[in-house]
């Protein structure tokens, strides 16, 4: 072998091998240490227009853990009766995060803009203005 090719060769190995030791743990957030806290990586979910037929549209939001400590989601209240929240009571560990899947009901809102809201209540202490989420869109 040429010690060009050997060289390319070593190089492609050293770079296998570097990437095989960076395992991807599941974290989704570097976590800043201190207390737990709550980070909504999206708090707001656009869905455009919808109609009647479009019958009851979901979005799942995360929940993510950049504190030092573990908080769990303990509950979600939703502004509106046409709005129901699902999510799992499980501890979420720095640095990962849960999901939350918010369906809204399109047959009961009125025809135009509309905006719905959850509010989130994590074991960890709560900002409101970083814990409730939003769908919003248009009815035809």
């Amino acid at each position: 072998m040429g010690d060009c090719k050997m060289k390319k060769t070593l190089n492609c190995l050293m770079a296998v091998l570097l990437l095989a030791s960076c395992k991807n743990d599941g974290r989704i957030i570097e976590p800043k240490g201190g207390d737990a806290h709550a980070l909504l990586m999206e708090q707001e979910y656009d869905f455009g227009e919808v109609s009647d037929n479009d019958g009851t549209v979901e979005h799942e939001f995360v929940v993510a853990n950049d504190g030092g400590k573990a908080f769990v989601l303990l509950s979600a209240k939703p502004h509106c009766d046409c709005t129901t929240v699902d999510f799992k009571q499980e501890l979420v560990e720095p640095g990962y995060g849960t999901t939350v899947k918010v369906s809204l009901d399109v047959k009961g809102l009125s025809k135009g803009e509309f905006m719905r809201a959850v509010d989130l209540f994590p074991s960890c202490k709560r900002d409101p203005a970083n814990t409730t989420i939003t769908l919003r869109g248009v009815k035809l």
